[in-house]
């Protein structure tokens, strides 16, 4: 099956048409979803970047010599695109230090991850300091910022939480056992 054909061919400025709608539909939903992480940038499609799937299984190399070229070639199934295979960009490429620096997602809520940290703490206890040190070097939880927690936050969940935790003079926190908390 012959996808284009040199010179005009109004099926092939249908399918143009068509990829440019669907571009654009997926560029709006990417800078609504992915606004705050993303740049999203209009991409410029040269027809010869436009490929037929199986091409890729027969003539791989000549894919990658058109990824080369044009910076990306856009396969096609059923005339439709299916994939893009882009050259990587500098400015695209994240490095272990810059991915360090974006905000992390807690797994726990703090006192979830004080109590996780706690419990294998000897003793149950832990200076206040050394427990928020414990807590983001295990990645149980981050503040939204991507910082670990103050050591004054442990202070304060003890204080919204006393029965689970109990503050000790010298900033030293305690999990309180089961027995204690029902007391």
């Amino acid at each position: 099956m012959k996808l284009f054909r040199m010179g005009y061919d109004p099926t092939s400025k249908t399918i143009i048409r068509t990829f440019y709608t669907f571009v654009r539909i997926i560029v709006d939903i990417c800078s609504k979803v992915w606004y705050p992480l993303v740049e999203v940038r209009e991409m410029e499609i040269k027809i010869e970047t436009l490929i037929p799937f199986e091409r890729i299984k027969k003539e791989p190399n000549d894919v990658f010599k058109i990824v080369d070229t044009y910076g990306q070639a856009i396969l096609l199934k059923d005339n439709a695109p299916a994939y893009i295979i882009m050259k990587p960009q500098e400015s695209a490429i994240v490095s272990q230090e810059q991915a360090k620096s974006l905000p992390m997602s807690s797994a726990y809520t703090l006192q979830e991850a004080m109590r996780i940290v706690l419990l294998d703490a000897e003793g149950n206890e832990m200076h206040a300091a050394e427990l928020a040190d414990a807590i983001y070097e295990r990645g149980l939880y981050v503040q939204k910022n991507g910082e670990k927690a103050k050591y004054n936050q442990m202070r304060a969940r003890c204080g919204h939480y006393p029965e689970m935790f109990e503050a000790l003079k010298g900033n030293i926190i305690r999990l309180r056992t089961e027995n204690e908390a029902n007391v």
